[in-house]
């Protein structure tokens, strides 16, 4: 008991102990933190988007995918009325470095395929592009037009084709064995190249990988059959396109054009063909160029430059340019104005 009362008595009391104090003043970060938060998390954000953009380019620019389950569309699905008034099949092809190219074939009702006069070979040709081709052939009947088909065949990356990472060369690959099919399947019909868009820039450098000039002796003489080029909204190139898509200089997007993997130039190819006895020089002296009045994607001077080059020195040809009033990129073929001069130029071919 003696013992406990002693050991009490050696633990100092809790008045004497030493007190700690403790700071409720809350941290204060340094400036140097505070301006690492608010310049560096925003700036790497947009060198990752950057990054991403340059990365995925292709995916951006070529869209195989859209819309949502645009690849695993079939014929079977159209409603009745889509196809009301013209025959569509489908139709596949074995590319020379082993692609499968699958497309669709369009003409009216009253139009078999032995009869056809004048083939439109639609460039950039997707699924939902069917309105846009019944409303052409079920507007040029053949009393007064040439009997005409309409031949759309994606290429990779597009619709049933092949899922090959698309690039330039490969597309213009796969479009130059989509033209072989279609001379070669109609033998007798006058050949007429379509394009809408990026569609436009692919006919054009497409036209230029068929044919050397005729004075090296090196032309195919079945492409003297392409007889047609009709460019609807073309861009002058995919460098163009990213600045007059992104045209503030505050933000990196328009910096980032040198950067494109996939350049579509059609300015400098017909710079090269321009006024020259080519496939290309021959046919764009006798294109229909196409400008939607209030195109919100691709600027009309881009159009007009294109309209320039391709007639440029050039005394005689029937080229046209055309305005098709209160359209947009999209929706040109809806209006009156655009199927006035698609009948017009069709007529060249009677």
């Amino acid at each position: 008991m003696l013992r406990g009362l002693q050991a009490r008595r050696s633990i100092p009391s809790r008045a004497k102990l030493p007190l700690r104090t403790v700071s409720t003043l809350p941290h204060v970060p340094s400036v140097l933190t505070i301006a690492s938060i608010t310049l560096g998390l925003p700036l790497a954000l947009w060198t990752y988007k950057c990054m991403m953009m340059v990365l995925f380019q292709r995916r951006i620019i070529y869209m195989g995918y859209a819309p949502l389950g645009a690849r695993n569309q079939y014929l079977d699905d159209l409603p009745r009325s889509a196809l009301e008034g013209i025959q569509c099949r489908e139709i596949n092809l074995q590319g020379r470095d082993g692609a499968n190219l699958s497309g669709i074939l369009v003409h009216r009702d009253d139009t078999t395929e032995e009869n056809i006069e004048v083939v439109l070979v639609y460039f950039q040709g997707k699924f939902q592009r069917i309105p846009i081709f019944q409303h052409l052939c079920k507007s040029t009947p053949p009393q007064r037009y040439p009997r005409i088909a309409v031949l759309a065949m994606a290429p990779r990356s597009y619709w049933k084709s092949t899922p090959r990472w698309p690039t330039q060369s490969g597309i213009i690959k796969d479009y130059s064995d989509i033209l072989q099919y279609a001379l070669h399947k109609f033998p007798a019909a006058q050949v007429v190249l379509y394009g809408h868009s990026l569609g436009g820039a692919a006919a054009i450098c497409t036209l230029a990988e068929l044919q050397q000039p005729h004075a090296d002796r090196q032309s195919i003489p079945s492409f003297d059959r392409i007889g047609g080029l009709i460019l609807e909204n073309p861009f002058a190139s995919i460098p163009a396109m990213v600045r007059a898509l992104y045209p503030q200089k505050w933000l990196p997007y328009q910096y980032l054009a040198p950067l494109a993997f996939d350049k579509w130039d059609t300015l400098a190819t017909l710079e090269l063909h321009a006024g020259q006895d080519t496939l290309l020089g021959r046919v764009s002296r006798n294109m229909l160029l196409l400008l939607s009045e209030h195109d919100e994607m691709v600027p009309r001077e881009m159009g007009a430059r294109i309209f320039h080059l391709a007639t440029q020195n050039c005394s005689s040809g029937g080229a046209l340019m055309i305005e098709i009033p209160k359209a947009l990129h999209e929706n040109a073929w809806t209006k009156k104005a655009w199927t006035d001069e698609m009948r017009k130029y069709l007529t060249r071919f009677i």
